[in-house]
């Protein structure tokens, strides 16, 4: 099995800045955090009644946990981007002694919270469909409901997926972005550090990697190949070939305006829905 590990040091041409508090970092990084009278504890909420399996969510990035626990369910692999989230969708968490002890500094901003986002799927025993429609479906519900912030999904694979943010009528962080594959076989963690920085580049943005499997990504011998990625393909090539079960998350970091990348292992949680599918290519 997979573990998620902190980034070791030897992965050091990577940029890791420092993340404006803890709490900030844990929030990006887990479903929940505690900030006392400030950040609010996300949660997730699953039932299963007369055939429906609903799940809803109280969260700061609801389709990104519900994409979580979808692959907890189904054991689908699902890649997900924040978008760069407009001013007007996002919030100073900073707690007041803080903005009284740094006047003039900017605080602790995170997106907007969503008290209560659900879906509702055919339980165990039950017809399922295909999951990129069901990927889809849930893509609609949010963007109609939504009008600042949009996502999008795009299939890698039968039960491989990729759901990217953007500003309404704006781009994704990597929609303009273009790596070169590296025509030789690289071990993991150095084509992934590679990767990293090429992107930080083209997006002007620092990306910091959180937490990563180092263990699995040290051992692993990445395939050479031709042409150029965006800079999300490129990921997921590095990690689909560590193991079909990794996926990656990119979180905005409001406050430091700086991206959080975390790769983790998607696990069917015991008792979930049988609903798993192959994970060759699309055909």
């Amino acid at each position: 099995m997979l573990t998620a590990q902190p980034l070791p040091v030897r992965l050091a041409p990577v940029k890791a800045q420092h993340v404006k508090s803890v709490a900030s970092l844990l929030m990006m990084c887990a479903a929940s955090v505690g900030l006392p009278g400030q950040i609010r504890p996300s949660s997730t909420e699953v039932t299963r009644s007369d055939g429906t399996l609903s799940i809803t969510v109280h969260s700061y990035y609801p389709v990104r946990d519900i994409l979580v626990r979808l692959g907890q369910e189904y054991g689908w692999s699902i890649n997900y981007e924040d978008p760069i989230y407009p001013a007007s969708d996002t919030v100073d968490v900073s707690v007041s002694s803080w903005r009284r002890d740094h006047p003039g500094e900017r605080g602790f901003y995170v997106p907007k919270w969503e008290d209560a986002f659900s879906v509702h799927l055919p339980a165990a025993g039950e017809h399922v469909g295909s999951p990129f429609g069901i990927l889809q479906g849930i893509v609609n519900e949010y963007n109609r409901s939504h009008e600042s912030v949009k996502f999008r999904i795009q299939a890698l694979s039968h039960s491989r997926f990729r759901v990217t943010g953007r500003p309404s009528g704006g781009r994704g962080i990597f929609d303009a972005t273009s790596v070169a594959v590296n025509r030789q076989p690289t071990q993991g963690t150095q084509e992934l550090a590679r990767i990293i920085n090429s992107c930080s580049a083209e997006t002007g943005l620092t990306i910091v990697l959180g937490i990563a499997p180092m263990n699995a990504l040290n051992h692993a011998i990445i395939a050479g190949g031709i042409g150029k990625l965006d800079c999300g393909s490129a990921i997921n090539r590095v990690i689909a070939q560590v193991s079909p079960e990794l996926v990656y998350q990119v979180i905005e970091d409001i406050a430091d305006r700086q991206l959080l990348l975390s790769i983790t292992a998607t696990h069917k949680l015991p008792g979930a829905d049988d609903h798993s599918t192959s994970s060759g290519p699309l055909q």
